[in-house]
């Protein structure tokens, strides 16, 4: 499967402080297409935002940079 280099933009909301914060990370993906790229894209930035504690505010938008062979 191709990789594909996919920016994910969102607000994680922060429940111990009930602050909400604008983020933006590039993931590295491996997918057949760009369309499963920004979905498992937007899986990880859920995930990165659990671990920090925080919840994923619904619809993240995620934009395909291009492939990430080098």
């Amino acid at each position: 499967m191709p990789a594909f280099r996919v920016e994910v933009s969102g607000v994680w909301r922060d429940l111990a402080l009930l602050t909400d914060a604008p983020q933006s990370q590039v993931f590295t993906v491996a997918a057949p297409g760009p369309a499963s790229a920004q979905v498992a894209a937007a899986q990880l930035f859920g995930g990165e935002a659990a671990r920090r504690r925080c919840v994923a505010l619904p619809g993240p938008e995620a934009r395909v940079l291009g492939d990430a062979a080098l």
